[in-house]
């Protein structure tokens, strides 16, 4: 009995409790959702399910359709293509004469499952992202379509998971000394609703979510320890494979460039680290230049942006005025890219990367985002106060600032200029959850506005933030159920 007394329960790490976390709040997202009911999520799927069936991604050069039979007469038994962006109805037509036909569909047609892989969006992505969903396909080949398709959707949740237990581990490494830090980092992550919503969909910004997530942990982690050999493998792999996931990669190449001069300068490295990056770099790069070809890919699989009048390409200075006018007023000289009464930063950063579900369809209340608007402000002037008292610390995390910055920038900068036109009537095309391949420096920055408040303050404030941001998390889930089902 004494033995038994002794023994205790072993305490799991923080960092896998905050990614429990975050996988539940997700995996309650795969289930609130009607299925497709998800931005491209109807494309991503059948990515997935074609890598699963054939071993090949789809191909936009290929005659067949983007999707099999087996997923078309899945979507038009659930009835909810015709709800796609901006529709009258949210409310999905749920009902048991649909159930008995779309049975009769499986027992008398039998629809394929091996017979899309067609032109469509999607196609153009490399397939690192769809391999996760298409294990999860193979893993439930026996289950029928709806199984699997939530299967897909819960290894999205899985991936999401990581990418906040990249976010704990990153702000440990910043600031060792506060262990509430990283936990309140990392579940301003995990309960960020549009981050949730997304994470319990089928969607490679999942993946890219999760490369850029690890480019900076790993970039940080060898600025603060210096360069070790998991680390250099790790940074190059992250970088391609986050790349194939999706073209947005790419935009952290500045950062990349700036990281590795710093680990450069502060000599904290090894001739052998610096060979298994660039082996490991190679090696990855060559096994896609002889796989891309036979998959009908290009060696950089770069999608389509926005388009331009008259199908002009807007120039370098077109893109950075269109850029500036997302965020600021148009200055004197600019061509005005928006028509008046229109607020960019308002449509894509409050209302798209806060509430905007499905596929655009359904907004929280016009309340809610005049609040968060306000918070955020709040926020910002928060973090301008940490910033000067914290300004002694500042100096010893140069560089790493300076990656955390150089990430929101990059990825926000690329993300805009891709999508840049001349035609102010265009509807606006970016989406708040582009930002999140940089989700690490916007926890972070959660983080250090409570620093704002003073130190004897901050870990209360921390606290107060994340209960805020599960309450609007939560709040954002019911509000979507009742959307759908109610």
């Amino acid at each position: 009995m004494r033995r038994l007394r002794g023994l205790r329960a072993p305490r799991p790490s923080p960092v896998v409790v905050v990614a429990i976390v975050a996988f539940v709040n997700c995996a309650a997202w795969a289930l609130i959702t009607p299925n497709f009911q998800a931005p491209d999520e109807p494309t991503h799927a059948a990515y997935a399910v074609e890598l699963a069936e054939t071993g090949h991604p789809p191909s936009n050069t290929s005659t067949h359709g983007y999707a099999s039979d087996e997923l078309s007469a899945f979507a038009d038994g659930l009835g909810t293509f015709g709800m796609n962006q901006i529709a009258p109805s949210t409310r999905p037509p749920w009902s048991r004469a649909r159930e008995r036909q779309y049975q009769k569909t499986l027992t008398v047609l039998k629809p394929r499952r091996d017979n899309g892989g067609g032109p469509s969006s999607a196609a153009v992505h490399g397939p690192v992202y769809y391999a996760f969903p298409a294990l999860a396909y193979r893993i439930f080949y026996n289950a029928s379509f709806a199984s699997r398709m939530l299967a897909m959707r819960i290894a999205s949740a899985l991936l999401a998971a990581l990418t906040v237990a990249l976010i704990y581990l990153t702000v440990r490494e910043l600031a060792p000394g506060h262990r509430w830090a990283a936990a309140v980092a990392a579940l301003l992550a995990a309960f960020q609703p549009m981050f949730g919503f997304l994470g319990g969909t089928i969607n490679t910004d999942v993946g890219v979510n999760l490369a850029g997530a690890i480019l900076v942990y790993l970039l940080v982690r060898a600025l603060r320890r210096g360069l070790t050999l998991p680390v250099a493998i790790g940074i190059p792999a992250a970088f391609i494979l986050g790349s194939l996931a999706k073209a947005t990669m790419l935009a952290f190449v500045p950062v990349l460039a700036f990281g590795l001069l710093a680990i450069l300068w502060r000599r904290r490295w090894r001739i052998r680290d610096w060979l298994a990056m660039i082996a490991t770099g190679l090696v990855l790069a060559g096994i896609w230049a002889v796989v891309a070809p036979s998959w009908h890919h290009s060696f950089i699989p770069v999608p389509g942006g926005g388009g331009g009048v008259a199908n002009a390409t807007p120039g370098f200075g077109a893109k950075l005025s269109y850029v500036w006018q997302i965020f600021f007023p148009p200055l004197p000289f600019m061509h005005h890219d928006f028509a008046p009464g229109v607020h960019p930063i308002w449509d894509v950063y409050v209302v798209r990367a806060w509430g905007s579900f499905g596929w655009l369809d359904v907004n929280l209340p016009h309340v809610m985002f005049v609040a968060i608007a306000i918070a955020v402000c709040m926020v910002i002037v928060l973090i301008l106060r940490a910033a000067w008292l914290e300004r002694t610390l500042l100096r010893t995390r140069v560089p790493e600032t300076l990656v955390l910055l150089g990430s929101v920038i990059c990825v926000l900068g690329f993300t805009h200029a891709a999508f840049a036109r001349f035609n102010p009537a265009a509807a606006i095309e970016e989406q708040g959850r582009y930002a999140f391949p940089a989700l690490t420096t916007f926890a972070v920055a959660g983080v250090l506005a409570c620093f704002g408040l003073g130190r004897r303050r901050a870990a209360a404030a921390g606290v107060t933030m994340v209960t805020t941001m599960m309450l609007l998390s939560g709040f954002a889930q019911l509000y979507v159920f009742s959307s759908y089902f109610t």
